[in-house]
């Protein structure tokens, strides 16, 4: 659905926001969502950075050269095929011309943090769900703004004026709906589902826009001649129940637009299930030194997210993938909750020599750590004799105060590596 307009010399041409349908406020208890998605956020940063680029394909997430993916491309890389997840060689080949960018995960922080700044100054029911899209509960600003679309245009134009940036922001009645309505008109672009006709506007887009419909499962619906929303919606719930169980009556509630699910401010959003960071190595690697560099500079990276999210973990998992392409994963848990990347890192190197297999080389490594509790939670174990490691757990938050100060690069782990 999304539709991306050229010019002649291919600067990307943005639609016309104003010839939106209006449609008004609700009446009670009728909600209005919002769905906020930053366009081609990391690119269009260093485009800021970097004006002389604005008017070149842009891909940010390496060097053309290396084994990673794409981050993100902007719009003029986009025409080549170049998508999210496009391995940068592959990328590389599609658009030659194209200016590689490494990311700034910095300033992605920065602006992301900044965004939310903005989106608080229209209802405090803010939902990020990653660094460049949100969520936003608008109902009942009828008393701020004519229409939820006037909302919407002042938003759009508060982030263009503030952050110098563009967004698209599509509206609905529910989370759902509004997903899939900011990504009508992309980019700088504003959509609002006509309230009155959501089976209509769903029937002719494909299953697969629908939330949780993967590769699998739209294959087996398109066994059933289910190819359209509209198609699934001419099922009857009992038939799809028969085929899917009970995934059956989800899919029978997402094709008629039904989403009951809440905007959830971060106070509000369950705690997160695992922690984790993965590498891939330039080139496979039989090297026994560069794994524990590595491992260890995941660890620290895991460490300081769990420290700064006040949780702790207990469960490690390993995930390895060698030449052949073969993933494995193998995890420990340990008797005492933890954010120490000291003890994450020696559980990662344990599960290392349990599990790797003599005469191959690693692609990939990856730590991560579950069976999270809050930090004061887990702190409790450290009261009853384990000194060395709440010296461990002191000495990382003085490291994270000095990064907090000066940057991510202030301070490092001797043979920490990536």
């Amino acid at each position: 659905m999304g539709r991306v307009n050229t010019s002649r010399t291919g600067r990307v041409n943005t639609p016309a926001v104003d010839q939106v349908n209006t449609y008004g406020w609700p009446d009670m208890p009728g909600r209005v969502v919002m769905h906020v998605d930053m366009d081609a956020f990391f690119a269009a940063i260093e485009e800021k950075f970097l004006p002389v680029i604005a008017d070149r394909p842009v891909i940010v997430g390496g060097t053309a050269d290396s084994r990673g993916v794409v981050t993100t491309a902007n719009y003029l890389a986009r025409q080549y095929g170049v998508g999210s997840a496009t391995p940068l060689r592959t990328a590389a080949r599609l658009c030659p011309d194209a200016t590689f960018i490494t990311s700034s995960h910095g300033a992605y922080a920065d602006y992301s943090h900044r965004l939310v700044e903005i989106f608080g100054h229209f209802t405090p029911r803010v939902q990020q769900t990653s660094v460049d899209e949100a969520f936003i509960d608008v109902t009942g600003m009828q008393r701020h703004f004519d229409s939820p679309v006037a909302l919407a245009k002042a938003l759009k134009q508060r982030v263009r004026d503030e952050l110098g940036l563009t967004c698209s922001v599509g509206i609905a009645p529910n989370k759902l709906l509004a997903k899939m309505a900011s990504s009508h008109y992309k980019p700088d672009g504003l959509f609002q589902v006509p309230p009155d006709r959501v089976l209509e506007w769903l029937a002719p887009q494909p299953v697969s826009r629908l939330w949780g419909i993967g590769h699998r499962t739209e294959q087996s619906l398109h066994k059933m001649s289910v190819r359209t929303i509209g198609d699934l919606q001419a099922h009857s719930i009992r038939a799809l129940e028969r085929r899917f169980g009970k995934w059956g009556r989800v899919m029978y509630d997402l094709a008629r637009g039904t989403d009951r699910s809440p905007v959830r401010p971060e106070g509000e959003q369950p705690r997160e299930k695992s922690v984790g960071n993965e590498h891939t190595f330039a080139t496979d690697t039989d090297d026994p030194v560069l794994w524990h560099a590595t491992l260890l500079a995941l660890s620290d990276r895991v460490g300081r997210r769990l420290r700064q999210a006040e949780l702790r973990g207990r469960t490690i998992t390993l995930k390895y993938r060698t030449d052949d392409f073969k993933t494995r994963t193998h995890a420990v848990t340990l008797p005492a909750p933890t954010s120490s990347e000291q003890a994450i890192f020696g559980a990662a190197c344990r599960l290392l020599v349990e599990l790797h297999p003599a005469g191959r080389r690693v692609r990939l490594l990856g730590v991560s750590i579950s069976r999270l509790t809050a930090q004061d939670e887990g702190h409790q174990a450290g009261l009853f004799g384990n000194n060395r490691l709440e010296r461990s757990h002191s000495a990382s938050r003085a490291v994270d105060r000095i990064r907090d100060r000066f940057g991510g690069d202030a301070i490092r782990r001797l043979g920490a590596h990536f």
